[in-house]
Order: C-alpha cells, then sequence, then structure tokens
C-alpha cells in the first residue's frame, strides 16, 4: 500500500525517514508525520510491519536523535483506541529484554500505553492538518485490524 494522500514525509523528514528505513524492517510506510510519543516530540513512520518512531532534539532543529527511538510490531499491539482527534493509545505488550513476553498470570500479558499525539508538519496547511487529525485514529485502527496477530509469537525485535 503507497503513502496515503495527505500523509507523505514532509520535506525537513526525508533524512530521518531514510535513517529510520535504513534501522528497522519498516517496510513500504503508509504514513508519515511529526508525532508525539508520550510527551516527547518525535517522527512517526507507519506501515503494515509495524510503527517506528524517533525523538526530536531542540527546540528549532530538524535534526533528530536516532538515540532514542521505537519500533512496535503489530503483533504486539493489542488495541488502538482514540477519544479525541489527532490522538491515539496504542496498547503493546510488554517484552523482556531478550524479547519474551511479561505475564501478569500465567495466562494474562502485561501491556504498555504507548501515547500518540499528532503534530503539524512544516508548511502543512492549517486545513490539512486538521482533516489528518480527524482522520489518525481510523487509519490507525484500519491498518492494526489489517496486520494484528492473533496469537503473539513468543519473541520479537520490537523496540519501546
Amino acid at each position: 500500500m503507497p503513502i496515503k494522500l495527505g500523509w507523505e514525509v514532509s520535506p525537513d523528514s526525508n533524512r530521518i525517514l531514510r535513517k529510520l528505513l535504513e534501522i528497522f524492517p519498516i517496510g513500504d510506510p503508509i504514513i508519515t508525520s511529526k508525532c508525539k510519543f508520550d510527551g516527547d516530540k518525535g517522527f512517526l513512520v507507519v506501515s503494515d510491519n509495524g510503527l517506528a518512531w524517533t525523538i526530536k532534539i531542540g527546540i528549532k532543529s530538524t535534526v533528530f536523535d536516532l538515540g532514542k527511538k521505537k519500533w512496535v510490531r503489530w503483533y504486539d499491539v493489542v488495541n488502538v483506541a482514540w477519544s479525541k482527534d489527532g490522538f491515539v493509545l496504542v496498547q503493546a505488550l510488554q517484552r523482556k529484554k531478550d524479547g519474551e513476553i511479561k505475564r501478569k498470570k500465567e495466562k494474562e500479558y502485561k501491556t504498555n500505553d504507548l501515547r500518540l499525539n499528532l503534530e503539524r508538519n512544516k508548511d502543512e496547511p492549517k486545513d490539512q492538518f486538521k482533516e489528518r487529525k480527524a482522520r489518525f485514529g481510523d487509519i490507525m485502527w484500519e491498518i492494526f485490524q489489517k496486520n494484528q496477530a492473533r496469537i503473539p509469537p513468543a519473541k520479537t525485535d520490537s523496540q519501546y
């Protein structure tokens, strides 16, 4: 699936997209956007393989630090929820450092809440951003439904 109309990479984010594509097995991006992740400003790439995010450093900088990055496979995601435009809560399985699933009890998995909040891309028209915010939850839900796993694998390459 090609990048959805209106979700293309903004010119100031091309370099970070290339770096993320080199680091993680993202595949073909479906949506890209500046995005806060649990309050930190950064850049988000979503594909059929999962979602990747990296932090933005500096107040006015367009340089991104790949020191803080996240990669979540869709098979690690147990739910996608949203209550307002531009905000999505991704609930993902907690994993140990070796990639194994953490459990509360024998049959219950532990989860993390990953909060994604869209940011306006550089030079993006306000109307387009408003439309993207309104569609964000639906698009993330659609991609999640298409790619979720009924039974998660015992180990993963997700990093979050």
